[in-house]
């Protein structure tokens, strides 16, 4: 499947979309990001969505990896692929399926504009937000702090409902805002709304506990016995 990303001749950045029924991020905040990840039963899909200069401060990303040497971003010089932006994203970022590195791979990265968010709720929208391009350079070329950027990773690790933690650079400054869905067994796509302080690590998933086959099993056995306790009152 990553292979198939990799010559994926969508692989650019885009300017795309208007503001959709307010689905789509809000660009207010200068410290956020977004997660949707989606466990499956061979593998994880995670999409991560933030302001770019949150790529830059808070996960460390060398901005000249989006901007030129005047600070302007050339639309153009995404057309050859984005999966080494994506996996520059990731590289000062320590993340953990269970307790071994997670090993995930960067499939697409794209940019928008801020100011024309694109819906971020499913796995379907962040596939789209990594995917979709095709409009024309704007006159006035932006520059970092006018866009958004879209993610999107894949890893196959032995334990898809293993527990996932992003341990990122210590940075100065405010909390970091955080909204996270999950989807796939046990879970729900509801939203999650966290606040890190610096040095904080996001941890995804169970945490501890009974693995929710356990879980499940253990309240079929339950009702199991509270109708054999009532058929023996009859």
């Amino acid at each position: 499947m990553s292979g198939l990303w990799r010559k994926w001749p969508a692989l650019c950045a885009a300017l795309v979309g208007a503001m959709l029924g307010g689905a789509g991020p809000s660009g207010a905040l200068a410290d956020q990001i977004e997660v949707i990840v989606d466990r499956g039963m061979r593998g994880i899909e995670m999409f991560l969505a933030m302001p770019a200069r949150t790529a830059v401060t808070r996960f460390g990303l060398t901005p000249e990896l989006l901007t030129g040497p005047d600070g302007k971003v050339n639309f153009a010089d995404f057309s050859g692929g984005t999966w080494d932006i994506g996996d520059a994203l990731l590289a000062g970022v320590d993340v953990r399926i269970g307790h071994a590195p997670a090993g995930f791979e960067a499939t697409s990265l794209m940019v928008h504009l801020k100011d024309q968010p694109l819906p971020f709720q499913t796995p379907f929208d962040g596939l789209t937000a990594i995917s979709v391009c095709g409009v024309a350079q704007p006159e006035t070329p932006p520059a970092l702090d006018d866009l958004y950027l879209y993610a999107g990773f894949v890893a196959y690790p032995p334990d898809a409902d293993a527990p996932l933690r992003f341990d990122l650079p210590e940075a100065p400054g405010e909390r970091l805002s955080v909204t996270v869905r999950e989807y796939g067994p046990g879970h729900t796509g509801a939203p999650t709304r966290l606040h890190l302080d610096s040095g904080q690590p996001l941890i995804l998933g169970r945490q501890g506990g009974l693995p929710l086959w356990a879980i499940g099993l253990a309240a079929a056995v339950l009702s199991g016995l509270v109708a054999l306790r009532a058929l023996r009152r009859i």
